[in-house]
């Protein structure tokens, strides 16, 4: 059972969705502390998420951004 999990499926290297929310999120805010992170800045994060990668978004869905906006909502409490 070499390679195998303990529930004993093979081990995977496919993305989940906590990746993709995880870059977006180090590559907006990277360093930023917390308190530096306003509604304004925030508004136009999550509208570049949604722009097409030929205009400098991330061509993200609706879910994928509101997940990606849960998470950073989480994160500032």
């Amino acid at each position: 059972m070499e390679g195998q999990s303990k529930t004993g499926h093979q081990p995977t290297a496919r993305p989940t969705p906590h990746d993709g929310a995880e870059r977006h999120h180090r590559d907006r805010w990277g360093d930023l502390p917390l308190n530096a992170i306003h509604a304004e800045d925030i508004a136009v994060w999550v509208a570049q998420l949604q722009k097409p990668r030929d205009e400098g978004g991330a061509t993200l869905g609706a879910s994928q951004t509101c997940h990606a906006h849960a998470v950073l909502s989480m994160i500032l409490g």
